[in-house]
């Protein structure tokens, strides 16, 4: 028996804003956009998971880039996020449904210090009963430890979950400790998984 469905946030319940950043910094500084994606990558990791500060990732960044000020990358970079995050509101729908029925509804997101503190301003993650960030947890999806760690404080079974990413290599290590998963597409495809598990 279903008892908690764990949502991830960026291209689930809200727009993924990271290809729109990648465009905005390449078009702002001229540089090539998969080069701004490719070489933040594993600082945007360390990020997430609070092992460097916002300053210090946009520092390191702005000298791999060559570009000669950091704090503008920075602006770019959260005007990106301001501009482009809009809600998915049939998947904001959906949340409120399952929480109307008693189920145990939470966000387990990848995510940094910047990001958290605007979701928290917007009162995004008033949504669920439950919020896990990878930058509080200093862990992150697809680490079996965090989806243990959630399980724990949600008091559930992994057989009781169904997790929900946009993200297949995130569903790999949920679905190998026994939960339910659904490869996001849409909502409407989103609600019609639902349904067969629930």
């Amino acid at each position: 028996m279903i008892k908690a469905i764990i949502f991830d946030m960026g291209g689930v319940v809200f727009k993924n804003v990271m290809d729109d950043t990648y465009e905005e910094v390449g078009k702002k500084f001229d540089i090539d956009p998969k080069l701004v994606k490719d070489e933040s990558r594993s600082l945007r990791i360390e990020w997430q998971l609070n092992k460097i500060s916002t300053e210090e990732f946009f520092r390191r960044l702005a000298s791999i880039l060559k570009i000669s000020d950091a704090s503008s990358l920075k602006d770019v970079w959260n005007e990106a996020f301001i501009e482009n995050c809009a809600p998915n509101k049939k998947a904001i729908e959906i949340i409120k449904k399952l929480k109307r029925q008693d189920y145990k509804v939470a966000v387990l997101s990848n995510v940094t210090d910047m990001y958290t503190n605007h979701h928290r301003d917007r009162k995004d993650y008033d949504l669920f009963s439950f919020v896990f960030l990878s930058f509080e947890l200093r862990m992150r999806k697809p680490e079996k430890e965090i989806y243990e760690y959630v399980i724990n404080k949600m008091n559930v079974k992994f057989e009781e979950c169904i997790f929900i990413d946009d993200k297949e290599v995130n569903l790999v290590t949920a679905r190998k400790l026994g939960m339910k998963t659904i490869l996001f597409q849409s909502a409407e495809q989103l609600e019609k998984e639902l349904k067969k598990l629930l």
